[in-house]
Formats: C-alpha cells, sequence, structure tokens
C-alpha cells in the first residue's frame, strides 16, 4: 500500500485522506539506483517503517517533518562589518 495515498475512514462513513506528518527519505547503500521516499501520518509508524528500512539494509538519508504553520519565512538581519 502506497502511504501517500493512504485513506482514512471518518465516523460519518466519509473518506479523505490522511495527512502526512513525516518524510523518509531512504536508499541501498550497495545498490545506488535504489532509493525511495515514503510518507508516514505519525512518528510512531514512522520509527517502525524506519526499523524495517533498516532491517532490509537500507540507509536513513533524511527524515522530514512536515510544517504544519506552511513555510517558514524569516528576516534577514543587516549585514554586520567585521
Amino acid at each position: 500500500m502506497r502511504q501517500g495515498n493512504r485513506r482514512v475512514e471518518m465516523a460519518s462513513g466519509k473518506r479523505r485522506h490522511a495527512v502526512m506528518s513525516v518524510t523518509i527519505r531512504y536508499r541501498h547503500p550497495r545498490r545506488p539506483d535504489e532509493a525511495g521516499i515514503s510518507y508516514a501520518p505519525d512518528d510512531a509508524y514512522a520509527a517502525d517503517l524506519t526499523d524495517r528500512l533498516v532491517r532490509r539494509g537500507y540507509e536513513i538519508v533524511e527524515i522530514v517533518p512536515a510544517l504544519a504553520a506552511g513555510p517558514v519565512t524569516e528576516k534577514l538581519s543587516e549585514p554586520t562589518e567585521c
């Protein structure tokens, strides 16, 4: 089952797509063409998925939590003289 399209059944009987809160990027160290991205709805599922990938010989490249508030924009400070 592809996690990016995971559906959740609501109490009212309607279906909605689950919000994926964690993205896991992985690759196989001995097979350079074998890599992927998986999505997890919560931290517990992400930890379980990470363990399964490591047991299968994959290397975790990056675990990225989703930003609930949207993109972060920072105001750049004025350059200082050294």
